[in-house]
């Protein structure tokens, strides 16, 4: 049985990220997001337990894994999209599921250290009564599980809208039908004599030697200890009393241990072949219930985040995939800064239809890098089936995202900023391909303005004569001055506004850039403070 619930046709798997994960990740504040995708919403105000927490680590881990695995059609990203839109209005439905598959997985758990320990112990062969027994108890669960699963599904398939989740309950439905649950129920108490007493009969034919040979099973039932001695009870007489001396006080015909011993393999090694009968089944419904668990766990994330954003405020959208020249959104607001802020950023708003360089000049402090980071986390979440926290945003996609932030410069450093900027930099530049976008924030500051001008012109110029998708918020003026005049038909220039008063609006205009950051509005500000 399969899960298919991240991708229409195959299940989760090491897939390729993108070529730079941990430079995104610190570049757009990635770990305050993960930890809020992992944060269970609490309803009420009551204090968590001692030593407890409110962060759960799977979907910690799993959203951290499948954020940096970008999606490649518009088909696969509209799947996700839809079955993320299922459990934003049935909410109930996703939190029975995940903590089904949590459940399920627990119990793999306890059965895999328990057979790895008997394993230790030089009890793995398949005579073995103990690993019979957990066996027989670990496939009870699974049953167990299934009648859940069809619990949760039955009662909710009038509300799923989603291909991807009606599809989840066909093939459910398909594989689980009433019939295998009779059939698999039957079969467990059947073999109960394993755990609390029973009956198995036997025939077998006799070969060279007096060995056993051609054993078939003619028949398996519990022991039912009332029914026994009703039946001995109705027996009367002598008859009776032989009854219950043979099979009611379990009279021990067989006093001698080798016979005994053969007789317990022989019970070993019969029910070892009826479970493996059922051994395919185990296998199979621990690896659907394994990537149950992982995939319902991202979809878990994308609510969690949901449904915190929208008690701070904050609207979304699912975004819609363009021309890869294309890049256009309507109130777009920065997703860390909202989380951090609890507050609605000021949003932005950018028309780059055929546009493939951004050019982000302005005011110190104006909200570029703001602006440029809001870019980088919807273009994220939009290629991982996300949604995204605009009113509307639309964009091509992109096999390989990149980021070239400035870093403070630290103690591991063994050369000087601009050295290490542009070892960077080409690194990036080494593998960029025409379905790759650049986020270049504040890029060759570390260096003279001439200097970092003259490296930043001959860089754009040539991803821009590329058509590489770059985004760059700059102080170098006097590189963002010579773009403008080279009159690139697919660039925009955009400036962080300021007013008469010096205040800033952190909102991003499209006009011609201007020769001064302002700077000294903050060196008056600080200035006037003291």
């Amino acid at each position: 049985m399969n899960a298919w619930l991240l991708y229409q046709d195959r299940e989760w798997n090491s897939y390729k990220t993108y070529l730079d994960s941990e430079s995104i990740r610190k570049d757009l504040n990635l770990d305050i997001i993960f930890k809020t995708a992992g944060r269970k919403m609490r309803h009420d105000t009551s204090p968590l337990p001692i030593g407890g927490s409110d962060v759960d680590y799977n979907i910690f881990e799993v959203m951290k894994k499948v954020i940096f695995v970008p999606l490649e059609t518009a088909e696969e990203i509209v799947y996700r999209q839809e079955i993320l839109n299922d459990f934003i209005r049935c909410p109930e439905l996703l939190f029975n599921l995940y903590e089904l598959a949590q459940d399920a997985s627990l119990e793999i758990i306890k059965y895999r250290d328990d057979m790895k320990q008997r394993s230790t112990r030089g009890r793995s062969n398949q005579g073995s009564g103990g690993i019979l027994v957990s066996q027989l108890n670990f496939l009870r669960k699974l049953s167990e599980m299934m009648d859940r699963l069809d619990q949760v599904l039955t009662p909710m398939q009038g509300h799923i809208e989603s291909r991807g989740m009606r599809a989840f309950c066909r093939r459910f439905q398909k594989e689980y039908t009433p019939q295998v649950a009779i059939t698999l129920k039957q079969v467990m108490e059947d073999m109960e004599f394993m755990t609390s007493g029973g009956r198995m009969s036997l025939v077998a034919s006799l070969g060279p030697g007096l060995k056993q040979t051609n054993i078939i099973i003619q028949n398996i039932c519990k022991y039912d200890y009332q029914d026994s001695r009703k039946t001995a009870k109705a027996a009367g007489g002598k008859l009776g009393a032989l009854y219950r001396n043979l099979f009611v006080t379990n009279t021990k015909i067989m006093k001698e241990e080798p016979l005994i011993h053969d007789a317990r393999h022989l019970e070993s090694a019969v029910v070892a072949a009826l479970l493996g009968y059922f051994e395919e089944f185990i296998r199979d419904k621990t690896e659907f219930f394994r990537q149950l668990s992982f995939q319902l766990a991202f979809y878990h994330g994308g609510l969690n985040l949901y449904q915190r954003l929208r008690s701070f405020g904050i609207g979304t959208c699912m975004p819609v995939v363009t021309e890869r020249c294309d890049i256009r959104f309507q109130g777009l607001v920065e997703m860390s800064m909202a989380i951090y802020t609890r507050k609605v950023p000021v949003s932005n708003s950018m028309d780059g239809t055929d546009k493939w360089l951004v050019v982000v000049t302005g005011a110190n402090q104006g909200g570029k890098s703001t602006f440029l980071r809001s870019i980088g986390l919807a273009q994220l979440f939009f290629q991982c089936g996300l949604f995204v926290t605009a009113a509307s945003y639309e964009s091509g996609i992109y096999r390989n995202i990149f980021t070239h932030f400035t870093r403070r410069e630290d103690s591991s450093m063994n050369s000087g900023r601009l050295d290490e900027e542009m070892k960077r930099m080409d690194e990036i530049i080494r593998n960029l391909t025409e379905d790759s976008m650049l986020l270049l924030n504040e890029s060759f500051a570390t260096t003279t303005e001439k200097e970092g001008s003259i490296i930043a012109w001959d860089i754009c110029r040539a991803l821009y004569e590329s058509r590489i998708r770059v985004l760059m918020v700059t102080h170098l003026l006097a590189f963002a001055q010579k773009c403008y005049e080279a009159d690139f038909a697919h660039a925009i220039f955009l400036s962080a506004e300021r007013t008469a008063t010096g205040d800033r609006t952190f909102q991003m205009l499209e006009t011609e850039p201007e020769m001064t950051s302002y700077g000294l509005d903050l060196y008056e500000r600080m200035i006037e403070q003291k």
